[in-house]
């Protein structure tokens, strides 16, 4: 049966992709995050805010992640969490190709067929991660990013710079999500000691660009500032006018096992 609800029931939520290059601050979001968290790990790059979890004291459980079948186990605990990020996809995707190709026998590396099921596999995670934030959770994916040359017989088309994942799989990513932002580092100029010096800060960028794939969700009468200095999730909350629950507590839960299990073979 058809479930129906008021459009004012409708409540905006946080299914938020940030991509950026490689130390430009995207995982140190993941400290400001509020509640339970439980992060997929296949960077291995968490260590970069054990000083920061420690300051703010947030209990964050973390998940190794190996293989597609470690990152599904993953997807399956996150219903007992508060908050969920994922570090990062760009990888998680090179584990579901290595997987399509062990199960494929006579594939030894990605054709046309399955780079098809690879957008299956994903659009299916994809849809969880929806239908998690629509459930009140706080979700964020982050992606490595690429440059995307458009050339045309006539003209030479601007650059694009985007989150690093297959074509199909990140148009639709970004589609899902409410918002999409860049990551880099910002200077400005302050007086230390006396003397003026360039200090760099973490920041991501959410529009006035025609080059970075940008997107805010957001309802009209929220303005929507070019970037964010040192953001929080708290700072995204409010652009994207996400009520934040008050009684997402910090709680030490067990962290997850992450044991082998296979998915059934695409035909």
């Amino acid at each position: 049966m058809v479930k129906l609800k008021k459009l004012s029931e409708i409540k905006p939520h946080n299914l938020t992709t940030i991509y950026g290059m490689p130390g430009k601050g995207k995982t140190k979001l993941i400290s400001s995050m509020p509640g339970k968290i439980l992060v997929a790990d296949a960077d291995n790059g968490l260590s970069t805010i054990m000083n920061d979890v420690a300051e703010s004291g947030q209990t964050v459980d973390v998940a190794t992640v190996e293989s597609w079948e470690d990152f599904l186990e993953v997807l399956d605990e996150v219903k007992n969490y508060d908050s969920f990020a994922i570090d990062h996809l760009t990888k998680i995707q090179q584990f579901l190709y290595d997987y399509l190709i062990e199960k494929d026998k006579k594939a030894k590396r990605m054709t046309l067929q399955l780079y098809g099921y690879a957008k299956e596999e994903m659009i299916s995670v994809i849809d969880r991660l929806v239908r998690f934030a629509n459930a009140g959770k706080n979700i964020y994916v982050i992606c490595q990013e690429k440059q995307i040359n458009l050339e045309d017989e006539d003209e030479d088309l601007p650059k694009i710079i985007t989150a690093d994942l297959q074509g199909s799989i990140r148009d639709y990513l970004l589609a899902s999500c409410s918002l999409v932002a860049n990551a880099r580092t910002y200077q400005k100029k302050e007086k230390i000691d006396g003397k003026p010096k360039k200090v760099a800060y973490y920041g991501i960028q959410l529009s006035d660009s025609n080059i970075y794939t940008l997107k805010v969700r957001t309802p009209e009468k929220n303005s929507v500032p070019d970037k964010l200095i040192n953001p929080t999730w708290s700072d995204i909350n409010k652009v994207l006018g996400v009520i934040e629950n008050s009684s997402a507590q910090t709680v030490k839960t067990k962290k997850p096992k992450t044991t082998k299990k296979s998915k059934g073979d695409k035909e």
